[in-house]
Order: C-alpha cells, then structure tokens, then sequence
C-alpha cells in the first residue's frame, strides 16, 4: 500500500508492471551479458510477461477519483456517529500565493468512532481526489484561480464514511 500512496492513485496493477519491467530488463541483461545460463533468462522474461498481464487483466481507474465517485463507491463501513473534521487554517475565503506550499491544518473530533475506524486524509481539490496523506499539517500546491479544497476523514480501507465525514473551503489562490 506504500506505492499506492506515494503514485498516487496507483495500487497493485501499478507496482505488477514496475515488478515486470524490472524482471523484463533484468532477463535481458543476464541474457546477453551471458552471466547466467540461457535458461535463467528465459524464466525471468516469461514470470515479466504473466506479471505484465495480471497487471493490465487487473486494471486501473479510468477515470480519477471524485468525491462523488468515492461516496457512490464507499463499502457504507460505521456511520460517523457524530464524527467531524474541521479545516482550522486557511479560513474560507482565504487568498494564498501561487506556486507555494499552502499549509492546511485540520481537527477531527470522531464522535463516537472507535480510533481504529478512522483511516488517512483525503485532500480534495475541486471535487476531485489529490492525495491520501496521513499528517497533521497538509501541504497542497495551486496555479492561480479559486478552488474548492475539501478534507475528508476515510476509513482505514480509504473508503468514504456514509455520509463523508468532510470539510470544504474556498480558496483564491494569486
């Protein structure tokens, strides 16, 4: 899950064809380098081609992920029972600079929610997923205009709560 974070919204089919080309080069070099038998080779490029093709018969999203898209695909998990997160920095409406980190902190008080109920942080830009971190200060970086930034509380599966436990400002970035 490391790489499913880090790439974004990558995951196994991802880390699969990363695995495959390695294998796929590594095969190649032995072979013609002559390190190792013939044999060697072989089985590295063929284990290459059944991981490329269970990366790519697993697949990947075709489109990214939204806010919509998560709530309409959520497992439902535990109702929130009075869980909440809370944008403390910047206040809504806030004008911040361009091309520079802009620090968001948050609070979530979960409610009645079990501690091992609540996952990571889902940082939304416009409706649409940017990055799943796990800290207490998030960092977003902007191009000029005015955004929608939305942080969202998700279950440790990164599934959605039903409803999304949420917060949005708007932001004008200069």
């Amino acid at each position: 899950m490391l790489y499913a974070h880090t790439l974004g919204t990558g995951g196994p089919d991802l880390e699969l064809i990363l695995i495959a080309g390695a294998l796929a080069v590594l095969g190649i070099v032995f072979f013609f380098q002559k390190a190792v038998k013939p044999v060697v080779s072989v089985v590295l490029i063929v284990i290459a081609i059944v991981a490329g093709t269970v990366a790519f018969t697993m697949g990947g999203d075709d489109e990214p992920e939204t806010q919509q898209t998560r709530a309409a695909e959520s497992e439902g998990g535990a109702s929130p029972d009075g869980a909440s997160i809370t944008i403390l920095s910047p206040d809504d409406g806030d004008s911040v600079p361009a091309s520079e980190p802009v620090q968001i902190t948050y609070e979530i008080d979960p409610g009645g929610l079990p501690d091992d109920q609540l996952g990571d942080v889902h940082v939304y830009v416009d409706g649409e997923l940017q990055s799943m971190q796990v800290a207490d200060v998030l960092e977003l970086e902007l191009e000029p205009g005015t955004y929608t930034v939305g942080v969202e509380a998700a279950q440790p599966n990164h599934a959605s709560f039903d409803p999304m436990i949420l917060d949005e400002i708007e932001l004008t970035v200069e």
